[in-house]
C-alpha cells in the first residue's frame, strides 16, 4: 500500500489523480458523500484494519474494502448491521440497537459468528471465501475475508445478457463439485442465487454468503427463506424436509435464469398450478437435451423427484459433455470495480437551489415497492408515507422497516421548497443517508429519501422538457 494519504481506498495500490485512482480507475469517495450508515472513511478497527470504500450493503450488513496493517494486504471486512433494527450512535461508529429488537440482534450476532466459523472450517475443501479473522467491537461483530476481484453472476448477466451454454457449463460443474463437498459435511447452503455466485478474475467460481447455511440431518425446524424464483417449495415452510435437493433447486433455477434471462415462476405458483415452468429448450435451443433435462429435474417441485446427490447431477450432465476441456470463462475484461455500491440511473436534475417554483417536480422510485415508478408533485401537496391504506404513498402491510404512518412530504408554495419530516416512525427516515427527526428538512432536487428498503429520488425539470 502506498504511504500517501491519497491512497485509493478501494484497491489500496494506486493514488488518486484528479479524483481517479492511477491503478484501478476507481473514483474517490469523499467523507461528505459517504452513506451515513457506514463506518467513517479511515476508521481503524481492532487496532488493525483501516476502513476504506463500501463494497456493498444488504439488509443485514455492510461490506468494506479494508487494509490489514498486520498482514500488509487488503481484505474485505464484513460488519453486522441489520439496518431496520440498529442505528449509528453520535460517534458514527458505535452501533445502537432499538430496544424492542435487542433479542433479535443478539441472535443475529450469534448467527454471524457461526457463519464466520463455518467459512473457516470449509476453507481448503470448498470453493468459498477465505475467512481470516472474527472479532467484536462497536457493539457489533465483524469478520475479515479474502478480497475477491471479479463480479457476481447477477452483475455478469446484467452486463452481457443471458449466458450461453459453453460459458455456463463449466460454472455449473464447479458449483456442483463445491456442493458435493458441502453436502458431505452435512451442510446445505440454502441461499443459492446469481448474486451469491462470484466469478473471480483468476477464473475461480466462488460460492458466497453462508448466512443461511445449516446442517440438514436431524433438523426439525428451519428459518423460512424466500427469494422468488430461486427458493424451492419446501424452504417456504419451516417444518418441511430440506436437504441437498434444496440446493439443487436453487442452483438449477439460477442456471435457468442465467441461460434464458427469464425468472422461473415462484415455487408456490407451480405447486398450486397457477404457473408452470417453460421448457428450457424452448427458450434456449442451444442447450443440449441431456443438460436441459438435468436442469429441469433439479427444478422439480417435489424434493423427492430431484437429484439425491451432486454426483448424480454431475453424471446426468456428463451425457451432454462434448469431451472438450472445460474452462471457466476468462474474466479479465470484467469491470475493475464491480462490487462498488450499484448506481441507479435517474433523470439528471437541473442545477437549482431548494426553490422549485416554476418547475415540474418528480418523485422517482429507485428501490422497493415503487421502483421504476414516478409521481409528479403538485404545489401545496402533502404526501403521507406508510403501511396504512389511508396514506398517499402506501406500502404492503408486510413491508419491512416501514411504520403505519412513517413520514410526511410537503411542497410549500410560500417558500417554494419541498420539505420532509419523520412522523415518529420506529425505524427512521433517512435523507441522503442521514436520519432525520420530526423537524422539517428541505428535500432538494437530487436528494435521496430512504424508508427501510424503499428508496426515492427527487428531481426537478423545466416544464417544457417533458
Amino acid at each position: 500500500m502506498s504511504d500517501s494519504a491519497n491512497t485509493c481506498t478501494l484497491c489500496w495500490q494506486g493514488s488518486y489523480i484528479n479524483g481517479i485512482c492511477s491503478h484501478c480507475g476507481a473514483s474517490s469517495v469523499s467523507s461528505e458523500n459517504r452513506r451515513a450508515d457506514a463506518l467513517p472513511l479511515g476508521s481503524v478497527l481492532n487496532n488493525r484494519y483501516l476502513i476504506g470504500d463500501v463494497l456493498g450493503k444488504g439488509g443485514f450488513g455492510v461490506t468494506y474494502s479494508a487494509w490489514d496493517n498486520a498482514a500488509g494486504k487488503r481484505v474485505a471486512l464484513k460488519e453486522l448491521f441489520p439496518s431496520t433494527s440498529v442505528y449509528r450512535a453520535a460517534d458514527r461508529s458505535t452501533v445502537g440497537v432499538i430496544a424492542a429488537h435487542k433479542d433479535y440482534v443478539d441472535a443475529l450476532k450469534q448467527k454471524f459468528e457461526e457463519e464466520a466459523r463455518l467459512l473457516e472450517m470449509l476453507h481448503g475443501s470448498c470453493n468459498v471465501s477465505t475467512v481470516y479473522d472474527c472479532f467484536s467491537c462497536n457493539n457489533t461483530v465483524y469478520y475479515t475475508m479474502e478480497f475477491l476481484e471479479g463480479c457476481d453472476l447477477k452483475a455478469l448477466r446484467k452486463r452481457y445478457g443471458p449466458l450461453n451454454w459453453p460459458t455456463m457449463e463449466p460454472i455449473l460443474i464447479d458449483l456442483l463439485e463445491t456442493l458435493d463437498q458441502l453436502h458431505e459435511k452435512n451442510l446445505i447452503h440454502r441461499d443459492i442465487s446469481p448474486d451469491n455466485i462470484f466469478l473471480t478474475k483468476d477464473r475461480r467460481v466462488i460460492l458466497i454468503d453462508f448466512g443461511s447455511a445449516r446442517t440438514y440431518q436431524g433438523m426439525q425446524n428451519f428459518t423460512v427463506q424466500k427469494k422468488d424464483g430461486f427458493t424451492p417449495w419446501e424452504q417456504i415452510g419451516s417444518t418441511r424436509k430440506q436437504g441437498p435437493g434444496t440446493d439443487f433447486y436453487a442452483l438449477s433455477a439460477t442456471v435457468y435464469f442465467l441461460l434464458t434471462g427469464e425468472l422461473p415462476p415462484k415455487a408456490e405458483d407451480r405447486v398450486l398450478n397457477r404457473k408452470q415452468l417453460k421448457p428450457l429448450k424452448s427458450l434456449c435451443p442451444s442447450v443440449p437435451e441431456a443438460a436441459a433435462a438435468a436442469i429441469e429435474k433439479g427444478m422439480n417441485v417435489r424434493i423427492e423427484d430431484r437429484f439425491h446427490s451432486a454426483k448424480e447431477y454431475l453424471a446426468a450432465l456428463s451425457a451432454s459433455a462434448s469431451g472438450r476441456e472445460k474452462k471457466v470463462p476468462d474474466t479479465r475484461d470484467l469491470p475493475a470495480e464491480p462490487r462498488r455500491e450499484p448506481t441507479v440511473k435517474t433523470p439528471e436534475p437541473i442545477p437549482v437551489s431548494s426553490h422549485v417554483s416554476g418547475q415540474d417536480v418528480w418523485l422517482y422510485g429507485l428501490e422497493g415497492h415503487y421502483a421504476g415508478e414516478r409521481r409528479r408533485l403538485k404545489p401545496g401537496e402533502r404526501l403521507l408515507f406508510g403501511r396504512l391504506d389511508s396514506n398517499t404513498i402506501s406500502f404492503p402491510v408486510q413491508t419491512a422497516g416501514v411504520s403505519k404512518v412513517h413520514c410526511e412530504l410537503y411542497w410549500d408554495t410560500g417558500s417554494g421548497s419541498v420539505y420532509i419530516r419523520d412522523s415518529g416512525s420506529t425505524f427512521g427516515t433517512y435523507l441522503n443517508e442521514r436520519r432525520i427527526g420530526r423537524e422539517w428538512n428541505v428535500l432538494r432536487p437530487g436528494s435521496r429519501l430512504r424508508i427501510g428498503n424503499q428508496v426515492f429520488f427527487l428531481a426537478a425539470t423545466r416544464k417544457e422538457s417533458l
